[in-house]
């Protein structure tokens, strides 16, 4: 059973701020002490001075390594002050808590003489300016993506309804493809196919879109973990049930607990907003990227991007005062750590190297399953995918051109030009 005590008091006191001072923490952290006691005094028991001291220091890592684990097993019952993201998002969510809790959190700590900090009763218009930018800056990130989507589609146009014939066959931009590899030995493509296999050549390598989208995933990654960190911390903050009950701590910047109704309203409007953002504006990038059909597009455009993705700080950076954004510096949830994954295996496997390999590992899925392993997979079967045959056609092209230059890229390109 836990036993409640305020934060910052170690025993009794009142019941605000409660969190579990846990019997649990306890229980693990005497257990691992008593373990380690036990095992040096085991260790020098069986030791003597001629001894090899290999097998002790081995063992001397090992309760080390154990001791570690424990004390990240620990962590999950202690509450930590965890800080926010300095971004529109996280602007507004602070000034929705601070104008919902009023003056009770203020009330409430000057009544029990732990009054300590700043707190700030802020008026509907702090109210007005958080939600201003908050809603103009998604807005914004919304419509200039969608404009980047609808663009990618007038581009790829052509090739979402491609047609081509080859004698009394019309065929598709998979089967077009398919006669281009066949075509490679013999060089004998018809000439109007030569020319949108011409048209492909402007970007000489096939790799340059894959290389170019892993830039794009590399910064969109941490969209996702941002949009994760604040779905778990809200969702871990304590459900207020008394309404005499502060929702800051005695600093005036650590937001203890939320009313149930106020925490579903944050979900909805920061993590599930800006996950779903963060979807449209990688999946717009990448159709944008795939469409493109010169090298130089293809970077300079990538960095453009960009820009969609930091309108939110750029919003907070430009349009919130300086005190207002140092508020949101000092803004801190007191929730559970998150635990690391992997800390079965070792208290820091997943710092040392495992959740960086695992980021890597998602960022090419990612990439291959959008370009269809760059053009590698239809060649198996018709995934029925755009991007996956667009890319098919260019590999085959590149193939192509490769092996009859002349053709693509003749010196004379007067008869070339007549079927372009």
């Amino acid at each position: 059973m836990f036993n409640f005590w305020p934060l910052g008091q170690t025993d009794g006191g009142d019941a605000a701020g409660q969190v579990p001072v846990r019997a649990v923490s306890r229980r693990l952290a005497s257990q691992s002490h008593a373990l380690a006691g036990r095992g040096w005094k085991d260790v020098v028991r069986g030791t003597s001075t001629e001894a090899d001291f290999d097998g002790v220091i081995e063992r001397m890592a090992e309760l080390e390594r154990q001791q570690l684990i424990e004390q990240e097993e620990i962590k999950q019952y202690e509450k930590s002050k965890i800080g926010v993201e300095e971004d529109s998002y996280n602007f507004f969510f602070m000034r929705l808590v601070q104008w919902w809790d009023g003056t009770t959190s203020v009330n409430f700590w000057l009544r029990h003489g732990e009054y300590r900090g700043r707190f700030r009763s802020v008026p509907l218009v702090s109210l007005i300016h958080g939600c201003a930018l908050y809603f103009i800056g998604a807005g914004i990130q919304v419509w200039v993506t969608l404009l980047l989507y609808y663009n990618s589609l007038d581009m790829t146009h052509k090739w979402r309804h491609f047609r081509a014939q080859s004698g009394e066959s019309t065929l598709t931009l998979h089967e077009t493809a398919k006669l281009v590899r066949d075509e490679v030995m013999t060089g004998a493509l018809p000439n109007s196919l030569l020319c949108e296999c011409a048209g492909t050549r402007n970007v000489k390598q096939n790799s340059c879109y894959v290389f170019v989208m892993a830039l794009w995933v590399a910064r969109m990654i941490p969209e996702f973990r941002m949009a994760y960190s604040m779905w778990r911390n809200i969702r871990l903050l304590e459900i207020r049930k008394d309404r005499s009950m502060p929702l800051f701590d005695t600093d005036g910047s650590t937001i203890l607990r939320l009313d149930l109704p106020l925490k579903i309203l944050l979900m909805i409007f920061i993590p599930v907003l800006r996950l779903f953002v963060a979807f449209l504006v990688t999946y717009a990038g990448f159709e944008f990227l795939v469409a493109q059909e010169q090298t130089g597009d293809i970077v300079v455009k990538a960095l453009c991007m960009q820009f969609v993705t930091d309108i939110d700080n750029l919003m907070l950076k430009a349009f919130a005062s300086e005190a207002g954004r140092r508020q949101l510096s000092q803004t801190k949830l007191y929730v559970f750590e998150d635990p690391k994954p992997f800390r079965r295996w070792g208290p820091d496997v997943w710092d040392e190297g495992v959740g960086g390999l695992c980021y890597l590992a998602i960022g090419i899925f990612v990439i291959l399953a959008f370009t269809g392993g760059n053009g590698e997979l239809p060649g198996f079967f018709d995934g029925g995918l755009v991007s996956w045959n667009l890319m098919y056609f260019r590999m085959q092209c590149q193939t192509y051109c490769e092996a009859w230059a002349e053709l693509c890229e003749p010196e004379d390109m007067t008869s070339l030009r007549t079927y372009c």
